[in-house]
């Protein structure tokens, strides 16, 4: 999927999380018949929520240097014996780091018995999640541990300068309707969801779309990489970020607090003219 290698990577760790039938049901499908596999990890680095937000350039540098050890900061020794890193793809503007790795050829019936274990994606989220919670700390730059997920879609790896990443996902349905119960259990393993919408196309004959709003971007930005192009039942899932108007968030904020607002006025005020 993915063949230029990006050197970047670090840590992770995950909290068990509801609706994991359907990454099983995925697990006999694509997974199954492949020999790679993306694993998305999450919180590697600051999100970068606007063109001037420096924090993605201020932990950059660190970060890859932690990355050119892939294999000793996200893998265990016994996932190493069982898959090559192929790949390595950052994706900075969304705080996570895609993994391709390469399952290894078995060479004895045993070996081939004991690799069907690795076939269930929950599995080996499961043994990532096991290791990496006693190699890693919270991330010091928001004090949050970081969590990883077996990419079930194709991840759309852009870079376009005028895309950031909000909480809200818009899904789009190319094929039947999903409904929101379905639409729930897919998306809720990546974290709390706020709400989930049907919505009319704004344009005849365009997509039916959803609204997914996660109460955490850090939630949506992961469920886009990894669901992204994933079909459920007999409808592909075409996600992207629904754009949250920002531009008077700071002025809304200031009026909507005067009794903060006022007295720091009167105090700057003070302080100029003295």
């Amino acid at each position: 999927m993915f063949r230029h290698s990006t050197a970047l990577g670090k840590t992770l760790s995950i909290r068990p999380q509801p609706s994991r039938g359907l990454l099983r049901h995925f697990a006999n499908s694509r997974f199954a018949e492949s020999a790679e596999v993306t694993v998305y990890f999450d919180n590697v680095y600051p999100l970068k929520l606007g063109r001037f937000d420096p924090r993605g350039l201020c932990f950059r540098q660190a970060n890859a240097e932690l990355a050119h050890g892939v294999e000793r900061n996200l893998l265990s020794q016994d996932i190493l014996r069982e898959y090559t890193v192929a790949s390595v793809k950052s994706r900075f503007k969304e705080g996570g780091l895609l993994v391709q790795l390469h399952r290894n050829p078995t060479t004895s019936p045993s070996e081939e018995h004991d690799l069907s274990a690795t076939l269930d994606p929950e599995a080996l989220e499961q043994r990532l999640q096991s290791y990496l919670s006693t190699q890693t700390t919270r991330r010091w730059f928001n004090g949050q541990a970081m969590r990883c997920f077996v990419v079930q879609g194709r991840p759309f790896t852009e870079d376009l300068i005028n895309w950031y990443p909000s909480s809200r996902l818009k899904v789009e349905f190319i094929g039947p309707d999903v409904s929101v119960e379905a639409l729930y259990r897919r998306f809720r393993p990546f974290g709390r969801i706020f709400d989930v919408t049907i919505h009319p196309p704004a344009i005849a004959n365009a997509p039916r779309y959803a609204v997914v709003q996660y109460t955490r971007i850090r939630s949506a930005t992961t469920a886009r990489n990894c669901l992204h192009g994933v079909k459920l039942h007999d409808t592909q899932l075409r996600i992207s970020y629904e754009r949250i108007m920002r531009q008077k968030y700071i002025w809304n904020w200031l009026t909507s607090h005067p009794r903060l607002v006022l007295p720091f006025l009167a105090g700057a005020l003070v302080g100029i003219i003295y």
